[in-house]
């Protein structure tokens, strides 16, 4: 797809999957499930990553997320869930009222009527003494989360609101709903809001969270994905979901990585679009998906009540693996992108160039006696030598290249390029590994500089290994 680099996407990209890691499909844990699958549910985690709580048809269930035990069930009708900032207390809407339990107990420590109509989302300040809900009505309501006393009403453009978001430092809140209409208010410590602004129409809204600096929002309309600045409402990227099958989303704790859940779980590059990583479990679709506080693990939660645990670090290779694409690309801007993307992260960079870097393979010894089956006088020995080369791909391209250069017979000129115009990936694992290079000196850590002299021990004809030496003679100058 075409990458928007510039500071404003002035056009709908489409997600594809450009590169996706190859992930284990098998879940760390699953636990839970048998439950009469209901439109209502929802998946969290405490803030230190202990404890995951589910509701799907009935009480809210709490469970050790590292053994899938189920450590204690809220029996309440809930809606909707949130924990506090500091873990300890969860507020769950159900029915028209808001219940906060204590999470260590699961005694109910306070009740109290919020919208008459039914509470359709709650959220907590970050400094855990606000609680916002919002129902089926036209207003989000402010509570003292410690006493249940209201301390402001903001309204809506529209009617109804299932969505809402703090931001990071708390200056910011989003809501929205099915009527289309996002609000951002910009609050201060009267909680009166000095700002209200429709963001956009063109669907429901399905999802809303703040990036990690609280500058710009994520939102999800229908099927697009916007992210949009807060002060000046400039749309940064807009991505056109097509045919992406997502019923839930959620944001990764850096703000670099967006999660779809529907049939399967998909996790995307925030910036540029990329398919990053697919996770699959046919016995349980994800209805409700959140990220783990420390981004290592994703919960998804199934309409039944079943909850998934999967594993993904993998998530970070997968990233990498798409910015060596992007590094040994034609497009300028993606090769900028990936410099700066792989300095933003040097340790897991240096280390997965190191691999980049090693020298590579020898050649399949197959790869000459295939080339030369092409002008076999047998047919049925031409057809299999194209279809092994076409399995080799990659790997036999440099050979059948220098061959197609030397103007071989017309039946092997023939073959050939049929073999190699289905390697038109502008994709060149040269130019990612000379590239390489100018990442690591750009990074400049003393494991970048030590695989530039294992990478400049090369052979002295190799560019690779010259462009080496450089890049340390550069970082010895004054």
């Amino acid at each position: 797809m075409s990458s928007p680099r510039t500071a404003v996407a002035v056009a709908l990209v489409t997600l594809l999957p450009v590169w996706a890691a190859a992930a284990d499909q098998t879940p760390l844990i699953r636990m839970g499930g048998g439950a009469s699958p209901t439109a209502a549910c929802r998946v969290a985690f405490t803030p230190d990553g202990k404890t995951v709580a589910c509701i799907s048809g009935g009480p809210v269930r709490l469970y050790e997320a590292t053994s899938g035990k189920l450590l204690r069930s809220v029996k309440v009708d809930a809606k909707c869930l949130a924990f506090a900032p500091d873990g300890k207390t969860l507020a769950v809407g159900a029915a028209d009222s808001v219940h906060i339990f204590n999470v260590a107990s699961g005694d109910e420590i306070l009740q109290f009527k919020a919208h008459p109509d039914g509470v359709l989302a709650v959220a907590y300040a970050p400094n855990g003494k606000t609680l916002a809900t919002a129902g089926d009505d036209d207003h989000v309501v402010l509570w003292d989360a410690a006493s249940g006393k209201e301390q402001s009403r903001l309204l809506l453009h529209e009617k109804e609101a299932s969505v809402l978001a703090f931001s990071p430092n708390g200056q910011y809140l989003t809501a929205g709903g099915d009527g289309g209409a996002l609000t951002v208010w910009r609050l201060e410590d009267d909680f009166q809001d000095k700002r209200r602004r429709l963001v956009g129409r063109g669907g429901p809204i399905r999802y809303a969270a703040f990036l990690l600096d609280g500058g710009a929002f994520v939102w999800t309309q229908g099927r697009t994905i916007r992210v949009s600045e807060v002060e000046t409402w400039v749309e940064i990227y807009c991505y056109d979901g097509g045919d992406m099958d997502a019923a839930c989303f959620a944001l990764s704790p850096d703000g670099k990585t967006l999660a779809t859940g529907g049939q399967a779980v998909t996790l995307w590059d925030l910036e540029t679009g990329n398919e990053l990583l697919t996770l699959h479990d046919d016995k349980a679709e994800a209805a409700a998906i959140a990220f783990a506080p420390d981004g290592k693990t994703l919960a998804a939660a199934a309409p039944d009540g079943t909850v998934l645990i999967w594993d993904v670090k993998s998530l970070s290779r997968g990233r990498l693996e798409a910015e060596w694409r992007e590094l040994g690309g034609g497009n300028a801007a993606d090769v900028v992108h990936a410099v700066r993307a792989m300095k933003a992260t040097p340790a897991d960079s240096v280390a997965f160039l190191r691999e980049q870097l090693k020298p590579p393979p020898p050649p399949d010894p197959r790869i000459p006696r295939l080339i030369a089956d092409l002008d076999s006088d047998d047919f049925d020995v031409r057809e299999k030598a194209t279809r092994d080369l076409a399995k080799l791909g990659k790997a036999a391209e440099a050979e059948m290249r220098n061959t197609y250069e030397h103007k071989p017979s017309a039946e092997v000129r023939w073959r050939l390029e049929l073999l190699l115009s289905r390697l038109t990936d502008s994709f060149s694992e040269e130019t990612a590994r000379i590239r390489a290079v100018s990442v690591l000196e750009t990074i400049g850590t003393d494991e970048a500089r030590q695989v530039l002299e294992e990478t400049a021990k090369g052979p002295t004809d190799q560019r690779l290994s010259r462009e080496a030496k450089a890049a340390l003679q550069r970082m010895k100058a004054p």
